[in-house]
């Protein structure tokens, strides 16, 4: 594993993850559903993550055809993960979606650097 790239990753995952976490829980409080709103932020996050990683932390040169085929099976994956646990731990043992969310960032992001890496943006593909 390449520390640089994992700080890089990080780093920058961090600054999205923060900007759509206080965006969820404002949606939170306006009234809109803890799964719909993180349906949308998931989506809108897993975007800019990928051209924001594509440029900065793997410097993968991957075609954007390619790279998005492979984004959309890493998105479908982590958003059923992501969905699961909200229904699980909110919806069936109503704990806070807040916390929950949070939690699942976190689950979620380990996953996605190692598909990134390995998956996504892996060297020799086009």
């Amino acid at each position: 594993m390449n520390l640089v790239k994992i700080v890089k990753y990080y780093f920058l995952g961090g600054l999205v993850n923060v900007c759509g976490y206080f965006l969820y829980l404002i949606f939170l409080y306006l009234g809109f559903g803890h799964k719909f709103t993180a349906s949308v932020f998931y989506v809108l996050g897993v975007i800019v993550s990928f051209f924001m990683n594509r440029r900065f932390v793997f410097d993968s040169g991957i075609s954007l055809r390619s790279g998005s085929y492979r984004l959309f099976a890493m998105l479908f994956f982590g958003y059923i993960v992501n969905m699961s646990i909200l229904y699980f731990f909110v919806d069936l043992l109503g704990l806070n979606p807040g916390v929950v969310q949070l939690i699942s960032i976190v689950i979620v992001s380990i996953m996605f650097y190692l598909l990134n890496d390995n998956f996504v943006h892996r060297k020799g593909s086009t």
